[in-house]
C-alpha cells in the first residue's frame, strides 16, 4: 500500500499468533481505569487510544472476534477496509457477543488511505517480510510508541493486513 503525506508510519512483522500478544501489550501500556467495569457499562468503558484497522477482512467472525476484543479492552473506533463480507454481517453480530454498538458504529472505507487519513501514526502489521524501506519495530517498540501517542491525545491506529496477503 503506498501511503503518502504521513509523518510517521512502520511495519510491525507479527505471525497470526503473536497479534493477540500484541494487542494486549498495547492495551496493557493504556493505564485503564482502576474501578471494575460491568460489560453492560460498555461506554464508560471506552477511552481514547488507537484506531483497530483490518484490511480485507474475509469473514464476518474474525471482525466480530476483533470488535469483542476492542471491547474487552476499552478501543471503540474499528475501521474496515473493503470488507470481502456483506456489511453489516449476522455472523460478525454473533462473534461479537457484546460489543454489538463496535461494529454499528464501525465505518467502511473503499481505500486504505482513506481509513487512515486522519491518522498522525500508523503501525502496520503482517506475517509476511517486508524488504521495503519503512522501519521495522518489534511488538514493545511498536507499544511504547504507540502509548506516547495516546497518552498525548494524537490520532493513532494498528492495521492489520489482509488474512492471506498482509499488506501489499
Amino acid at each position: 500500500v503506498a501511503i503518502q503525506n504521513k509523518d510517521r508510519i512502520f511495519d510491525l512483522n507479527l505471525r497470526h499468533d503473536d497479534v493477540s500478544r500484541f494487542l494486549f501489550r498495547v492495551l496493557l501500556r493504556r493505564l485503564f481505569s482502576p474501578r471494575p467495569l460491568a460489560v453492560q457499562d460498555w461506554e464508560s468503558r471506552l477511552m481514547p487510544g488507537p484506531a483497530i484497522i483490518l484490511s480485507h477482512p474475509q469473514m464476518g467472525e474474525n471482525i466480530g472476534a476483533a470488535a469483542r476484543v476492542m471491547l474487552n479492552f476499552g478501543l471503540s473506533d474499528l475501521r474496515l477496509v473493503n470488507p470481502r463480507v456483506e456489511w453489516p454481517n449476522e455472523k460478525a453480530n454473533v462473534m461479537a457477543v457484546g460489543a454489538i454498538d463496535i461494529l454499528k458504529n464501525a465505518r467502511v472505507y473503499e481505500r486504505t488511505e482513506d481509513a487512515i487519513a486522519d491518522l498522525g501514526f500508523v503501525v502496520v502489521t503482517t506475517g509476511r517480510d517486508r524488504l521495503m524501506a519503512k522501519r521495522v519495530l518489534t511488538p514493545d517498540e511498536a507499544v511504547a510508541e504507540l502509548a506516547v501517542e495516546v497518552r498525548e491525545t494524537r490520532p493513532c491506529g494498528i492495521l492489520f493486513g489482509a488474512e492471506r496477503t498482509g499488506v501489499t
